[in-house]
């Protein structure tokens, strides 16, 4: 249930960020920028539940990495720049 509730608020996010960038309200370096500081406050949050996540036998360095794995192509391209 906690799974399929994440891909929703997911999919509704990219679809707004997808929205706002076809609209010219925000531009995707804008967004690459601020993707940092969500990355990093994911992975601070991520290692404050750690003992949760072991708790119910999942990684949590797993979780983490897989906010990056599921990031719009677009966004990705920061990992490409060394960032």
């Amino acid at each position: 249930m906690l799974l399929q509730q994440e891909e929703a608020h997911h999919g509704f996010g990219r679809r707004m960020l997808e929205r706002a960038l076809a609209e010219g309200r925000i531009d995707t370096e804008t967004l690459r920028r601020r993707a940092q500081d969500y990355l990093a406050l994911t992975d601070q949050m991520v290692l404050t539940l750690s003992d949760l996540f072991e708790s119910i036998a999942e990684d949590p360095m797993a979780w983490a990495q897989d906010v990056r794995n599921f990031l719009p192509e677009w966004l990705g391209e920061t990992r490409a720049h060394g960032r």
